[in-house]
């Protein structure tokens, strides 16, 4: 997936690849450096410009958000649209993802190298705000990481 332009909040992601299950949606990382809302972030994916049968809102969450961390998303699966786009706008809930929500993204490796501990492991766990230091990347089986 690229990110080939952004203005204040909205962002254009081109499709480049498939999910790779049948239940699979997309994850992706939107930076920030204080463009982004800091209080509550929401998300609002839209495929197909909002139009037709496949176009309109898709559903979305947020994982983690910190400000030079980015926005870590996940999204649903847009079907046969090569392109989407993403609006975030500051709200009064922010749209967490957690595993009722009924999208399930492969595994997710979230860091943090400069904690060690088993408490600051389960603290990203609670999905949410997170520190500038803190990494995710779409991988899984990690014998090195094992608190992450």
């Amino acid at each position: 997936m690229r990110i080939p332009s952004s203005t204040k909040g909205s962002f254009t992601l081109k499709l480049t690849r498939n999910p790779t299950h049948a239940s699979g949606e997309y994850f992706v990382t939107l930076p920030d450096d204080g463009v982004l809302p800091d209080r509550f972030p929401v998300t609002t994916v839209m495929a197909g410009g909002g139009r037709g049968k496949k176009g309109g809102e898709i559903e979305s969450y947020t994982l983690w958000h910190g400000r030079p961390a980015g926005l870590y998303l996940v999204f649903a699966d847009p079907g046969n649209a090569k392109q989407v786009d993403v609006y975030v706008t500051g709200g009064q809930k922010p749209k967490v993802w957690t595993p009722q929500s009924g999208l399930t993204p492969s595994a997710i490796l979230c860091t943090d190298p400069t904690e060690g501990t088993l408490r600051a492991a389960k603290a990203l766990g609670r999905f949410g705000k997170i520190g500038g230091t803190v990494h995710a990347r779409d991988h899984s089986g990690v014998k090195r990481a094992p608190y992450s």
